[in-house]
């Protein structure tokens, strides 16, 4: 009931979002040359404050609509070393200055589990670190994936790590809380989203900051349908959300 009232109030805040940002770009290209310097100077201060801001509140919305949207879990078969060098190489265009280096396994087993839903964790995960980084110079970020073995269930490992300032002390239990955050433009949902995506697959989240500096993000995620029956079966509690979406 809570996830269908988020998306019909997202939907009714997002309508009038493009007419506000389409009328101050019209109003800016059409007296901007017509002006004298001084309201020419108001007037693109203060369309250009309009479109930014329409912007960040669209960000908002869409990401408060994927944390509400609960749509079936489709599980499939894909290459994991494939899809986190897609979404790696997409950050790594934007030519944001910040260092990206991957490491995975190209011998890693196919993945059983939700592409969509794994490529959003790992954008979430890369996304929350580069926003991280915005003040820090030469930032780094380093993605590690991999598959392992742990208390005798097949996983799959995904850790990124940035050398930003870190978690700050006392929030570490929050960071996965729905509108927690310290960054300037952050929604507070991208690991929020993150934390009930991992839930869905079984899997386990825990966030800390690294001893030299910056803060990690450690995924485990059940490798196939296999592994993850085993995970339910020793915590019988772990597979009650994702029975919901069946």
């Amino acid at each position: 009931a809570w996830g269908e009232v988020a998306r019909r109030l997202a939907h009714e805040i997002k309508n009038p979002l493009t007419p506000i940002q389409l009328s101050a770009e019209r109003m800016r290209r059409k007296y901007l040359d017509s002006m004298s310097a001084d309201e020419a100077q108001i007037l693109d201060r203060a369309t250009h404050t309009i479109v930014q801001q329409v912007e960040a509140m669209k960000e908002m919305v869409n990401a408060f609509s994927d944390y509400a949207r609960a749509p079936d879990i489709e599980i499939g078969i894909f290459d994991m070393d494939k899809l986190v060098h897609e979404v790696v190489d997409l950050y790594r265009a934007q030519e944001s200055g910040i260092d990206i280096v991957l490491t995975s396994d190209p011998t890693m087993p196919m993945i059983e589990a939700d592409i969509g839903r794994v490529r959003q964790i790992l954008h979430n995960l890369i996304r929350n670190a580069t926003e991280a980084l915005e003040t820090t110079r030469n930032g780094r970020i380093d993605v590690h994936v991999s598959a392992a073995e742990v208390d005798g269930v097949n996983v799959l490992q995904i850790k990124v790590e940035d050398n930003g300032p870190g978690f700050r002390e006392g929030s570490l239990n929050q960071v996965f809380d729905p509108y927690v955050t310290t960054k300037p433009k952050g929604t507070g949902l991208g690991l929020a989203i993150v934390k009930k995506l991992v839930e869905e697959h079984v899997g386990s989240i825990r966030a800390y900051n690294n001893t030299e500096g910056g803060a990690v993000i450690s995924i485990r995620l059940p490798i196939n349908e296999a592994a993850r029956e085993a995970v339910i079966s020793k915590s019988p509690g772990r597979g009650d959300k994702r029975r919901e979406r069946a």
